[in-house]
């Protein structure tokens, strides 16, 4: 299969190809993700393929607003209401009650429930409109790699595997949606995201869980994609606390490999790193961060001599709750404190 470039003035023909049971992979505000006609199993068995994503880690479903949901579940409560009203369309992932015998057991792994995401996009609204249906739209990379930000990521992950991707040029939020679980008397946020635990508990006038302060038993028991890895990468990724960059400068200069600098432009500017340093750029601040994020992990997963990947942390809280997830799923939460100055 060859794999086409769609512009966004032929969402016609990339609608066709979800009709006819193709993957497709589509831009939206916070990663690429790669999509089939979710009322199609046989379509949706093909997301899974091409991801190879295990069978009982569920699915997405990407809508075009409460219409398109209100086909698919049995009830939306007075909570889940005022999410969608604030929120969408947004980087935020509702869990709903499934409607029984509407869509595939395929997609969520036989749950009674479903995730349904409206992304503000025009390009991929524009996409399921045309098409017609829903579509299962999880993140348009291998499993456990770095999300794509950039249609030249989806490539190089799903190049020959799916028909085509609808080049959007780069995301503007870069990391996952915050995924909230509405099914359940307290709510509770199965993945951080941009739309933070506080501004959800403000919207509903009420508490809700953060799945990552659970006892990991309850967490396992809970969410089944928390038994995988994620967003990992060839060589291993520390986080490192803001004055702790000194510290790397000096280790680093004293390697004979090279080692990758995930930093913000001030400490890129102030600190003076060796020349075994590869920097990248997270900007100015979280926002940029998130941007540029899973594009870091991605660039220098293409350079062999890189040997680590150290990467800055912000305050794991607020509008940093989902940068700070992505960042302690990678480094599988070793920080360079820990691993490299005190080991």
């Amino acid at each position: 299969m060859k794999t086409r470039i769609y512009s966004t003035n032929q969402i016609d023909l990339a609608a066709k190809d979800i009709q006819n049971g193709q993957v497709v992979a589509f831009p939206t505000e916070t990663v690429y993700g790669v999509g089939a006609d979710a009322t199609n199993p046989e379509a949706v068995k093909k997301v899974f393929a091409v991801k190879h994503r295990p069978r009982n880690n569920p699915l997405n479903v990407t809508v075009d607003g409460l219409d398109m949901v209100k086909k698919y579940t049995t009830k939306i409560s007075d909570a889940a209401k005022k999410l969608i009203k604030r929120f969408w369309p947004g980087p935020l992932t509702i869990i709903l009650p499934l409607k029984p015998g509407t869509l595939s057991s395929v997609i969520n792994g036989g749950l009674r429930t479903i995730a349904f995401r409206d992304p503000d996009t025009k390009i991929t609204l524009d996409l399921i409109r045309k098409a017609g249906v829903p579509i299962v739209g999880p993140s348009g990379n291998i499993s456990g790699k770095p999300s794509p930000t950039l249609p030249q990521h989806v490539m190089h992950d799903m190049n020959g595997k799916i028909a085509g991707i609808i080049d959007g040029g780069e995301c503007d939020i870069g990391i996952d949606s915050t995924v909230v679980d509405m099914t359940r008397d307290i709510p509770l946020v199965l993945r951080p995201g941009t739309v933070s635990i506080q501004q959800l508990e403000d919207t509903i006038g009420s508490k809700v869980q953060d799945i990552t302060k659970l006892h990991p038993s309850v967490i396992r028991d809970t969410d089944p994609s928390s038994k995988l890895r994620h967003y990992a990468t060839s060589s291993p990724v520390l986080i490192v606390n803001k004055n702790e960059w000194p510290d790397v400068a000096k280790w680093a200069n004293n390697q004979e490999f090279r080692v990758g600098v995930m930093a913000t432009d001030d400490v890129l500017k102030n600190v003076k790193f060796p020349s075994t340093v590869n920097p990248y750029r997270l900007g100015k601040g979280i926002k940029d961060a998130d941007r540029r994020f899973f594009g870091g992990l991605r660039y220098f997963d293409e350079i062999p001599a890189v040997k680590y990947i150290m990467v800055q942390a912000f305050p794991d809280k607020g509008i940093s709750e989902g940068y700070m997830d992505r960042l302690n799923n990678s480094a599988n939460k070793m920080y360079f404190e820990k691993v490299i100055l005190h080991r």
